[in-house]
């Protein structure tokens, strides 16, 4: 589990781009690449679905591997009529 300052300084990371835009809608503004690096330069280990397939990780019932040639959030929501996800009982 990554401590709270490793946490704060990955948020600063992925926002230093969006600071001070009045139209930021708080996403991360940085590449896959860009994490990737990133997490390598703090030795934080790879997320065990990564190398599985799962290229965006969701909740569980909402998450699928990726296929091949397929976009990386293509796993998100697969068969569902939402791109967004809500609570799970």
């Amino acid at each position: 589990m990554l401590d709270t300052e490793l946490k704060r300084e990955y948020q600063q990371f992925l926002q230093e781009h969006n600071r001070g835009k009045a139209d930021s809608d708080g996403r991360p503004d940085r590449s896959p690449d860009e994490i990737a690096r990133w997490a390598v330069d703090h030795d934080l280990p790879e997320h065990p679905l990564s190398g599985r397939g799962y290229d965006s990780i969701g909740c569980w019932p909402c998450t699928r591997a990726v296929g091949e040639g397929e976009d990386a959030r293509a796993g998100r929501w697969a068969g569902m009529d939402k791109t967004e996800c809500g609570l799970h009982l």
